[in-house]
């Protein structure tokens, strides 16, 4: 099956079912802040635009493993220009690009945790200082299973984020950026807080 028609499946999927677990699900993946589309802010639009884009399946080598899950299938599309009515805006980079970029970077405590699974128990972040979301034209969405449904995961505008973790403290504490380059880099503050 191509690419395209795994992504529209798995949005009918979605989108048909009756039960209420799945249809919030569903809802959720409408985005107004952070990485998003403007203007998509209905699950109806975002279904419809989702389902426009011309997906191309992304192998799990050719990620960053520490970005992928292992039973979630990647597919990233570039926005064609027909439909580049709504700007799509991105909310990370990595730390490369941002240092490229001559962004000055921060660390900050996000929510720190008890629990000893936690990669990140020190809920640790990297934010830019004083900067906004950025337009960007590429788009991804993770397909996986959900109550024995092949459904979204996530989408967002942008490249897939490598997250903080425990090896990560030392060189992040010490600001030492270059030894993280993939680390994601947030644009704006969470609205859920820092």
């Amino acid at each position: 099956m191509n690419a395209s028609l795994c992504v529209v499946e798995a949005l009918a999927t979605l989108a048909a079912s009756q039960d209420p677990e799945i249809q919030a699900h569903y809802r959720q993946l409408v985005r107004t802040s952070g990485s998003y589309v403007e203007g998509m802010d209905t699950i109806g639009k975002v279904h419809i635009y989702l389902s426009a884009l011309p997906w191309e399946e992304v192998e799990h080598s050719a990620l960053h493993p520490r970005s992928t899950v292992e039973i979630v299938r990647y597919f990233k599309a570039s926005i064609p220009e027909e439909l580049r009515d709504h700007q799509a805006v991105k909310n990370v980079v990595n730390v490369s690009q941002a240092l490229e970029m001559g962004l000055e970077l921060e660390l900050q405590v996000n929510k720190p945790s008890n629990d000893p699974k936690d990669p990140n128990p020190e809920g640790l972040g990297i934010y830019a200082v004083g900067t906004a979301t950025m337009p960007t034209d590429e788009v991804w969405i993770g397909l996986g299973p959900f109550k024995g449904l092949i459904v979204p995961w996530f989408w967002h505008p942008g490249a897939l984020g490598v997250p903080v973790r425990k090896s990560d403290y030392e060189a992040l504490k010490a600001g030492r950026w270059s030894e993280v380059p993939y680390l994601t880099v947030h644009l704006t503050e969470p609205e859920t807080g820092w």
